[in-house]
């Protein structure tokens, strides 16, 4: 990296590989030959690429102080220079490291780069001692005046944060961009403009011949007051009484095509409340609108029935017919026999321990009877009807309103 000048602003900002970088890796070396504590040389194996002067430091802990070095040696000037920052002298065997820190090139850099840094950083105080003299790049802070000065030239404090353009009295016209101009440059400009000028106005056209397009005003007033003919296309006139306000324009300067304007009386529907100019019509609330002969005319209703017309009054014949009853009353009757025979012998000693018989069976009837034809009573009613109910279709409720 190359050095930095306290004198001026850097051009560019150092990092960590380029501002004092040696420091990271710091130089070891070895020494070649052994070392007493009277020697004021160092030779090591390694050939040195440092500049003077420098500590370095032996891994016993020593540290001199070297002023020269020449080629592998590192050269003491007197003794005092061995065993300095409150180290001991120490003798020193072949091949033991030496260290070499932060050397006086580095330090020199590093006062420069902070010198550097406090320009960059620029000085602060009040706005009368701001110094007279200044360098290329320094910046300087009124803290009384909010004034921020940059010097851009040698000796020369240029006020650079200025916000209202009145701050910029005293410089020259071309100092704060073109686009700015005080009132000699603005008349300069407006002169040189071609074509004529319109200096003033009332209420009425301003035409200017062979100069483009006639500047024209949009007319208004009571609808009486429009004229008649137009006098030249593109005219307007807007009629403030006439269905609440008309705008008429000429096409072709003989006559008027009316532009705009809603009759009086007009209902318009609107998702919101009635604007300005427009009277809400209540006659038209929670009702569907149906086109008819004669308007105003009224009907409807939400709620309907049906009637069954179709079900009539009726009743239901039973038939004559015979019945039958049920066979039932057949029966048998048991008895005892006795077949010996024998003289004096009477008929219960017959009967009596013979053997038991059974009578045949009789006597099963039934009854035949007649059922007169007959009619149920009537059922039925020829004017039933369904329940009534709510058969309105989706909807989404507006306003009506009309045009004053």
């Amino acid at each position: 990296m190359s050095e930095p000048n306290a004198s001026k602003y850097p051009t560019a900002f150092d990092d960590d590989s380029s501002l004092l970088a040696a420091l990271k890796n710091r130089k070891v070396y070895t020494l070649k030959y052994a070392v007493g504590v009277e020697d004021l040389q160092f030779t090591v194996t390694e050939s040195i690429s440092l500049g003077t002067p420098m500590y370095i430091t032996f891994a016993g802990g020593e540290i001199a102080y070297v002023e020269t070095v020449n080629d592998d040696t590192f050269e003491c000037t007197e003794l005092t220079d061995r065993g300095v920052l409150n180290s001991s002298v120490q003798p020193h065997g072949k091949n033991e490291t030496i260290y070499v820190g932060i050397v006086s090139p580095y330090l020199k850099l590093l006062k420069l780069a902070i010198q550097a840094a406090q320009k960059f950083q620029g000085r602060v105080g009040l706005d009368s001692a701001k110094p007279a003299t200044c360098e290329a790049g320094e910046r300087y802070t009124a803290t009384d005046t909010k004034k921020v000065y940059i010097c851009f030239s040698a000796n020369t404090w240029t006020w650079v944060n200025k916000v209202s353009h009145g701050d910029l009295d005293g410089l020259g016209d071309d100092d704060h961009s073109s686009i700015y101009h005080n009132d000699s440059r603005a008349t300069t400009w407006h002169s040189g403009q071609s074509g004529s000028h319109i200096s003033g106005g009332d209420d009425h056209d301003h035409i200017s011949a062979n100069e483009g397009p006639a500047v024209r005003r949009v007319a208004g007033g009571l609808e009486a007051s429009r004229p008649a003919t137009p006098g030249y296309a593109g005219r307007t006139y807007f009629s403030t009484d006439l269905e609440g306000g008309t705008l008429f324009i000429s096409t072709d300067a003989n006559t008027w095509v009316k532009i705009s304007g809603v009759p009086s009386g007009a209902i318009i529907m609107f998702d919101g409340n009635c604007p300005s100019g427009f009277t809400r019509v209540s006659t038209l609330n929670d009702v569907y609108l149906y086109g008819a002969v004669t308007a105003g005319d009224t009907g409807g209703n939400a709620n309907h029935q049906h009637d069954y017309d179709e079900i009539q009054e009726h009743y239901h014949i039973i038939a004559e017919d015979n019945t039958t009853s049920d066979a039932g009353g057949n029966h048998a009757h048991t008895y005892k026999y006795n077949s010996n025979s024998g003289t004096g012998t009477t008929i219960g000693n017959l009967c009596s321990g013979g053997t038991t018989r059974t009578t045949s069976a009789s006597g099963a009837h039934g009854h035949t009877a007649s059922v007169d034809a007959t009619v149920t009573d009537s059922a039925g009613s020829a004017s039933g009807q369904t329940s009534s109910t709510d058969n309105q279709p989706a909807s989404r409720e507006i306003v009506f309103c009309k045009k004053d």
